[in-house]
């Protein structure tokens, strides 16, 4: 049996780019996985994980009343765009607990602490517009009035504008 996953308060958990690293600050509910954790003992170790890719980084904790506050800073070029799934492992002697928050890093955009785990129900990728569409029906239909080289002509240079539109 796998492991129950160790919750995370949201309102107090965050994770944001400071020059070349990223900061990460998690809010363990009182549970038994954050229970886990000896304050006195070796620091836990937080492990952000995605597909074969693994990043570890040394945690540092502090303790408000029943709550633990884990902080880890993880070195930015380290990170590739994408989902992360984290965990942490308390101590050396303690067993790897999944943690529910995934970590949503992209070059483009900031860097987001998704809550819970990954979604069970998986959506289709979108469909693109193939020869059946009603603008490409349309285009098709003005293009094959015009003589052959010149309809060459006005496809190759709509499906440049489209390479260009869609870059």
């Amino acid at each position: 049996m796998p492991p129950r996953k160790v919750a995370v308060d949201y309102p107090y958990s965050f994770a944001h780019r400071t020059g070349g690293a990223l900061r990460i600050v998690l809010d363990l509910a009182p549970s038994a996985g954050a229970a886990d954790i000896d304050l006195d003992g070796e620091p836990p170790v937080l492990r952000l994980r995605k597909e074969r890719r693994t990043v570890r980084a040394t945690a540092r904790v502090t303790q408000h009343g029943q709550r633990l506050r884990l902080e880890a800073t993880v070195p930015w070029s380290k990170l590739r765009p994408g989902v992360w799934r984290l965990a942490m492992h308390p101590a050396p002697d303690r067993a790897v607990r999944p943690l529910k928050a995934r970590l949503l890093v992209s070059r483009k955009q900031p860097v987001a602490l998704l809550p819970g785990g990954a979604p069970r129900t998986r959506l289709d990728p979108p469909r693109t517009a193939d020869e059946t569409s009603p603008p490409r029906r349309v285009f098709e239909a003005a293009v094959s009035r015009l003589p052959e080289r010149p309809a060459r002509r006005v496809r190759s240079a709509a499906g440049s504008v489209y390479r260009r539109v869609r870059s």
